[in-house]
């Protein structure tokens, strides 16, 4: 119950102060941001918060939503991750009604495949080649 509260908690702290930073667009125009004042170690594992903005909204999480914000573990070591939590929103940039649907940390591993959406978060996550010029202070 402490872990799911520190997660909200957490959650909600950083949309206050978020810093918002698009990363990209994929096929279906949905955008990519990852708030940058959200990398952090915890736990052993880097976490970042990462917000999706569809182009239409879509309905996979039994929940018509057009904004989800997810926070992610990642342990780098291992090249691998997992959700943490999410907040879905029936409106774009985090409006409307919302959900969170917390996964917790006993969430299943993934492992990012190449060339994906997940593995370019991961870069950023880990301080990868695709994050190394970008002027991040990674040691926050």
């Amino acid at each position: 119950m402490k872990t799911f509260l520190f997660i909200a908690i957490s959650l909600i702290t950083f949309e206050a102060r978020a810093a918002w930073t698009l990363e990209g667009e994929s096929v279906d125009h949905t955008k990519l941001f990852i708030e940058s004042n959200s990398l952090k170690i915890v736990d052993g594992l880097n976490e970042v918060l990462v917000r999706m903005e569809g182009a239409e909204p879509k309905n996979d999480l039994g929940f018509s939503y057009s904004s989800i914000v997810e926070l992610y573990g990642f342990d780098c070591p291992h090249r691998r991750y997992k959700l943490l939590s999410a907040i879905i929103y029936s409106q774009s940039n985090m409006s409307g009604t919302s959900r969170e649907t917390p996964i917790g940390r006993l969430g299943s591993w993934r492992n990012p495949n190449p060339k994906t959406t997940n593995e370019k978060i991961m870069g950023i996550a880990c301080g990868g080649a695709s994050n190394q010029n970008s002027g991040r202070d990674r040691t926050k």
